[in-house]
């Protein structure tokens, strides 16, 4: 009987170990898959980089915009309307390198799963949890901007179609509707920064996990 009870306990010890050697193999490797995710976002540096750029160059075109000369307000609000859809296009850039780093996300949180010890998942799931409200956050950030491009282009292409005769009205109404989504923009922003700074503290967190 004892030593029947001391194999039992060999055992016993033997299945802990091998959770354990599992656990820190899974945890490995969702550390680097987490990385990863992360790198693929760099892109999005150069992004802001070229939008901030564009919108330098755009502010300089509205700066042009004075109601004298009518011609000079058409054309300079067709060359607005380009850099509204340049900015759409890089902004794109961003937006794909984020699906790239979510999808990459979703490969290291299946890894959740197959963590045994239960107080090293729910350290895993809180990260889990910080990158996906991170995700949530960029998307909403990124249709509210995308949004105020859309307002932007909505004005410039309205004083084309009236040929520079566009009613004072209507230009106070879509410059209100621009100026009303680029608060939603900043507040998109606010919102985004904070997922971004929690989910560093949780990657800092998952990494501290053996």
């Amino acid at each position: 009987m004892k030593f029947n009870k001391t194999l039992g306990l060999v055992v016993a010890s033997s299945l802990v170990l091998g959770a354990c050697s599992t656990d820190t193999h899974e945890i490995k490797e969702y550390n680097k898959q987490l990385k990863e995710a992360v790198n693929k976002e760099n892109a999005a540096v150069k992004v802001g980089e070229k939008l901030n750029k564009l919108t330098n160059e755009k502010n300089d075109l509205a700066k042009k915009i004075n109601g004298k000369d009518t011609n000079k307000v058409v054309d300079t609000s067709k060359k607005i309307i380009d850099n509204v859809d340049q900015r759409k296009k890089e902004f794109k850039k961003e937006e794909n390198a984020f699906d790239a780093s979510e999808k990459k996300f979703d490969e290291a949180k299946k890894r959740t799963s197959k963590i045994r010890n239960d107080k090293r998942k729910s350290g895993i799931e809180k990260t889990n949890k910080a990158m996906e409200d991170n995700y949530k956050a960029h998307d909403a950030y990124a249709k509210a901007y995308t949004n105020s491009l859309d307002k932007e282009k909505d004005l410039f292409q309205y004083i084309v179609d009236t040929k520079g005769k566009a009613e004072q009205s209507k230009i106070d109404e879509k410059t209100k509707a621009i100026d009303n989504s680029y608060k939603d923009v900043n507040k998109k922003i606010k919102d985004y920064s904070k997922t971004r700074n929690e989910r560093g503290k949780q990657m800092e967190a998952a990494e501290q996990i053996k």
